[in-house]
């Protein structure tokens, strides 16, 4: 055991380094343009029959960062001690800015799916990019918030209003909005809830995975 590995779980505990290794993260990231801002928040995944997820990191950009700077941004994220060690599974919410903004993270050796969320009601797959309906993937979010599956770290700075723009989420937007953006804050409900939704569908272990659905991924998008 290397020094970088003791200082970040401690001298003979092996029973606990154990459990360390294998745990696993959701990363997500939203891409805004212009003046919409950029959030990044990952996730832990506490695998079982009904899986629980941990907000663990919440983190907005400044307004107008380039997607260059997201992928150091999040590079820089996945290579804290916190996470180095483990397994981690990337996801894009590229609505706003266009597939261009994984190019990016592809030459930092990154390999996410880019999600791009609509008002439609059709999942719809063309290589690494996919369509998603926003009700999907808020009713998701809600059901799992309120039936205490998806939890917050108390201490993260902007606990109270990820929690509040989780419940105030729309699950519809109207005829011809955003269905990407409908409410306040919704760069961090995007970051959060798509990786989740993604995680209660189709990764090993979730209960409503569907091993034949219809994107039929295959291995995790980005694991990274």
């Amino acid at each position: 055991m290397n020094g970088n590995k003791q200082a970040l779980f401690g001298p003979d505990m092996d029973r606990e380094n154990r459990e360390n290794r294998e745990k696993r993260f959701l990363f997500g990231v939203s891409i805004g343009v212009d003046r919409n801002t950029t959030a990044l928040a990952v996730m832990e995944r506490l695998a079982g029959a009904r899986s629980i997820y941990i907000v663990k990191k919440l983190e907005r950009m400044a307004e107008n960062s380039s997607p260059e700077m997201v992928a150091d941004r999040a590079f820089a994220i996945r290579m804290s001690d916190d996470l180095r060690d483990h397994k981690v599974d990337l996801f894009v919410d590229i609505s706003a800015a266009g597939a261009a903004a994984l190019r990016p993270m592809k030459s930092l050796k990154q390999s996410p799916f880019g999600f791009f969320i609509t008002s439609g009601t059709k999942i719809a797959r063309d290589r690494r990019e996919v369509t998603l309906p926003r009700r999907d993937v808020v009713t998701t979010g809600k059901m799992l918030l309120e039936g205490g599956r998806l939890q917050i770290a108390q201490e993260l700075e902007d606990a109270v209003l990820l929690r509040d723009a989780l419940l105030g989420c729309p699950t519809e937007v109207e005829a011809g909005a955003d269905a990407w953006r409908a409410g306040r804050n919704e760069d961090y409900v995007m970051a959060v809830l798509i990786p989740v939704w993604y995680a209660e569908n189709y990764i090993t272990g979730s209960p409503n995975r569907r091993p034949r659905g219809p994107m039929k991924f295959g291995r995790i998008p980005g694991e990274w």
